[in-house]
């Protein structure tokens, strides 16, 4: 029995893993959604400065929620907050380095609270991870014959 149980730990990190790898790639995929749609509203605005901002900050803390609660989902294991973890830092990285590498490009040195935005991006994945596991599953349930 003790078996049993220490093998679906050792599956559900694994699973952990590949979830999160899969959250970061739908968070990558919401986000280009999220900013291509931004963009288009920003043509039609007659000012879009003023939107640039927040429109950026929330796609980037709304996809990483996203992926959060989706690599939890996938996970179907209690330990979501490993996986909010794992793929709040596989975003974290992934969107770390795209910034700097276009900071190299541009020539622009980031400052110290730019940090904290990014940490805010692992904190709503871990908070979407979370939320998953709150929320209901609607699949059917199977009744048992007696």
């Amino acid at each position: 029995m003790k078996k049993r149980i220490k093998e679906k730990k050792r599956v559900s990190k694994s699973g952990a893993l590949t979830s999160a790898v899969f959250g970061m790639c739908v968070s990558s995929a919401i986000l280009l959604a999220l900013l291509i749609m931004f963009s288009l509203i920003g043509l039609v605005i007659s000012n879009p400065h003023s939107l640039i901002t927040p429109f950026s900050f929330f796609s980037i803390y709304a996809s990483s929620f996203f992926g959060g609660f989706i690599s939890a989902k996938k996970n179907k294991c209690s330990d979501a907050l490993l996986c909010g973890l794992i793929c709040g830092c596989f975003v974290f990285l992934l969107f770390s380095s795209v910034f700097w590498i276009f900071g190299l490009i541009i020539d622009v040195k980031s400052a110290p609270i730019s940090w904290l935005f990014r940490a805010i991006m692992i904190i709503s994945s871990i908070l979407g991870a979370i939320l998953s596991t709150l929320t209901k599953s609607k699949s059917p349930k199977k009744k048992r014959r007696r």
